[in-house]
């Protein structure tokens, strides 16, 4: 708060600088669970003029926050607005705007909004097949197989499958997405 009053004092209200001070504050009521707080300093971070990609970072930043804060309608709002604007500034196939889409996709599926997420990851899946991220791909596979259930039996094991063997190949890193795709897998009918 300091540091925001300072900028504030030497630069005034509209300074491009006030954005590293007001996203380490919205970061700090985060960390303390004020997400209320969190929230609105991050929307004054992003009224401020500047940089759009830096915007779209804020956006996410604020996506995962409300997430964090058991607040998945506006973290999906907030995602949604993320990959709007992020359309504005990427080509579809730049792995920003991908990254955008597949974090929209999964705060999709945790929200069970599958057939969203389904067209979703089935729009994204051949151009994140293109990138060099070999785990970005694996999320992208394992949440597909997710939006799929039960529609699609096969196809959902096919992907979960071939998502199973990258998490194990990159071991710890990440062990939380192959213990959600084992119990995804012990839901579906055999």
């Amino acid at each position: 708060e300091r540091a925001v009053a300072a900028t504030l004092r030497q630069f005034g209200e509209q300074s491009t600088y006030l954005d590293t001070p007001l996203t380490a504050l919205a970061q700090a009521y985060e960390a303390t669970g004020d997400f209320t707080a969190s929230e609105k300093t991050y929307a004054r971070a992003l009224a401020l003029p500047g940089n759009e990609t830096e915007k779209l970072t804020r956006l996410g930043m604020m996506a995962v926050g409300a997430f964090n804060a058991n607040r998945l309608p506006l973290a999906v709002s907030r995602a949604e607005q993320l990959v709007a604007r992020s359309a504005k500034v990427y080509p579809p196939d730049h792995l920003d705007h991908l990254t955008y889409r597949v974090l929209l996709g999964k705060l999709l599926v945790k929200s069970k909004q599958l057939a969203r997420s389904r067209a979703l990851f089935e729009d994204v899946l051949p151009l994140v097949e293109k990138q060099p991220d070999p785990l970005m791909l694996a999320d992208v596979r394992a949440y597909l197989a997710r939006s799929l259930g039960t529609t699609d039996v096969k196809r959902a094991r096919g992907l979960a499958a071939v998502a199973r063997t990258a998490y194990l190949a990159a071991g710890s890193q990440r062990a939380p997405h192959l213990q959600l795709l084992d119990e995804f897998l012990a839901t579906l009918p055999k």
